[in-house]
């Protein structure tokens, strides 16, 4: 196989902790576990409990433009390890197939793959005091974009906010 060179980058907690509020989505299962990713990615993850789950292995990235988080239990050696999305991402389809790129894998490679892969549907939109409607944000998820137009709204500014399906 011959693909584009992509880049793969840990990045800090410190450039993640925003992103978390955004909502992550299962993206894809690969067809090894978090202990292959970290050798095979040559790099050392970070080890962090997850609630009723135990312990787990993994690190957030960012892979040219787009963000995401690799993880994987530890207790369970041998279990696939999990890549997520933020569910934001304008891109899905592009991400999947430059993670791909990385691992050198094709999509028939991966034990399982999200039905997300179109642009996000649903549309924060902001109404402006002269009726304009403005787009603010796409997500994959109603409840995501719901509770972002709650979010905008309690800031106290005279807009209204709402969520619309993409047509």
């Amino acid at each position: 196989m011959h693909h584009k060179k992509t880049s793969l980058k840990k990045v800090s907690p410190e450039e993640w902790s925003p992103k978390r509020e955004l909502d992550q989505l299962p993206l894809l299962e690969l067809p090894f576990s978090i202990e292959e990713v970290q050798q095979k990615l040559s790099i050392t993850l970070d080890r962090y409990p997850v609630d009723g789950l135990g312990e787990f292995l993994g690190a957030a990235f960012k892979l040219d433009t787009q963000y995401l988080l690799i993880n994987g239990p530890i207790e369970y050696a041998g279990t696939n390890a999990i890549v997520e999305m933020l569910g934001n991402e304008p891109k899905p389809k592009t991400l999947l197939t430059n993670l791909c790129n990385v691992f050198d894998l094709d999509k028939d490679d991966l034990p399982w793959v999200t039905e997300l892969l179109s642009s996000p549907a649903f549309i924060v939109l902001r109404l402006d005091d002269n009726g304009n409607e403005v787009e603010m944000q796409r997500f994959h998820r109603e409840g995501t974009a719901s509770y972002y137009a709650q979010k905008y709204e309690e800031r106290g500014h005279k807009q209204t906010y709402t969520v619309k399906k993409a047509i």
